[in-house]
């Protein structure tokens, strides 16, 4: 018998927290779980740390229980929306084999860290008898690069230069700070998980972009990606469709760009921010640290496989443009995000499994939603419960959205609604 249960504390002190949410968890399960996904919102980082969520947790979860979790913006779960809190989900099943994965230093060497991390995940799953592999995979985001003297800053006024790629390269691989280079961790990992459905996406805080954290075990980890892979004889379902419409705005060519392609230094062969300006209409005083929460109602998007990829704006240093993830065109155009958006795509998710029966559900969604349509996320929540029932379920906002099909490419989404489910055969 297949049995799943879901678990939640508001408690505000991390330790208290950790034993509330897996006693929850545990006390409506009869067997032990094969595996526990755990994710908390940033503020237990000041509130007694995550190592000390973490051994709230295990105070009462046997240590041979493979765990694996990460910070997220805000969650959605049978108990309601919730952007401070943590909330587990965890199942048992007779016919499913569970490996958790890990690979390091995400930001300073993705292809690396990629392969650890399929090695692990194949290797715990070597005499599993089972055809069907489900993944779900979380990897460490971008954050605000950290200046010395200067802080965390997302506009500089400074001259524009081949300085300031050099500073985001190194600032990226030596303290981790700086762009997501999950794209390329994904990719690789996804080709080597080439017959695994996935649905994660990068671990994230209230959106400020400063931290994020990931767990594997008792762990704490900063700058890693772990995953939690499984093989049953169970039928799972993936469906996902974007929000971000197109504005017709799109006399826009990328004509140099660096650091991985995260950096746009010039649009139409003009400094960047300038063009954008230009082209947006925005006066300059636009362009302050409150930006971020304005820019992402306007991503900047291409055209890929006869869809469009969005992209938020993650900075500005001088005249560059820098994206928490590769722009991998050079023509690009103005999106715009609205809560019509968000209904439209989150309505193609729901009516695309509405005939499942679910026995349990984890959803990704990007964080900027939640702050677009703010206490409106109830009506997310309503869908949610129309959609699973009684059926165990977590939905999490998350800094960028990973999904693959079996046999299909990996892909990178922002501004999207992904739900995977496990059914009966």
């Amino acid at each position: 018998m297949f049995e799943a249960s879901v678990g939640l504390s508001r408690s505000w002190e991390a330790f208290n927290a950790g034993e509330e949410v897996i006693l929850n968890t545990l006390e409506k399960m009869e067997n032990t779980p094969k595996f526990v996904l755990l994710f908390p919102t940033i503020h237990y980082k000041n509130y007694g740390g995550f190592q000390k969520l973490l051994d709230g947790v295990y105070s009462h979860l046997p240590s041979n229980v493979p765990l694996v979790g990460g910070t997220v913006g805000g969650f959605i779960n049978p108990y309601g929306c919730f952007t401070r809190g943590v909330t587990a989900l965890a199942a048992h099943y007779e016919n499913m084999d569970v490996s958790i994965g890990r690979g390091d230093d995400v930001k300073k060497n993705p292809k690396k860290a990629a392969e650890e991390f399929a090695k692990t995940v194949t290797d715990g799953l070597k005499n599993t008898h089972f055809d069907n592999r489900i993944l779900v995979s979380l990897v460490s985001g971008a954050k605000v690069f950290k200046i010395p003297f200067v802080g965390s800053k997302r506009i500089l006024n400074i001259p524009s230069g081949p300085h300031i790629p050099l500073f985001s390269k190194l600032s990226t691989m030596l303290s981790q700070y700086g762009v997501a280079r999950s794209v390329e961790f994904f990719n690789t990992a996804g080709n080597l998980l080439n017959d695994f459905y996935i649905v994660g996406g990068e671990t994230a805080d209230n959106n400020e972009v400063t931290e994020n954290f990931q767990f594997w075990g008792k762990e704490v980890l900063a700058n890693s990606a772990v995953g939690l892979a499984i093989t049953t004889n169970l039928t799972p379902k993936l469906a996902s469709a974007t929000d971000a419409l197109p504005t017709g705005i799109t006399d826009m060519c990328v004509t140099k760009k660096a650091c991985w392609d995260h950096i746009v230094c010039k649009i139409n062969n003009k400094p960047a921010k300038q063009e954008l300006m230009r082209i947006l209409n925005w006066p300059e005083t636009f362009i302050d640290e409150r930006l971020y929460r304005r820019i992402f109602f306007y991503p900047i998007g291409y055209k890929e496989n006869n869809s469009v990829r969005p992209h938020v704006i993650g900075a500005f240093y001088g005249d560059y443009i820098i994206f928490e993830y590769p722009i991998e065109s050079s023509s690009i155009e103005v999106l715009s995000y609205s809560g019509t958006a968000i209904n439209k795509s989150f309505e193609s998710v729901i009516q695309e499994l509405s005939k499942e029966k679910p026995l349990l559900g984890v959803g990704t969604a990007c964080i900027a939603s939640l702050e677009a349509i703010g206490s409106k996320v109830y009506l997310v929540w309503d869908k949610l419960k129309a959609l699973f029932g009684n059926t165990p379920f977590v939905f999490l906002y998350m800094a960028g959205e990973d999904i693959k099909f079996p046999s299909a490419p990996p892909t990178h989404l922002n501004y999207s609604f992904n739900i995977l489910t496990i059914n009966p055969r």
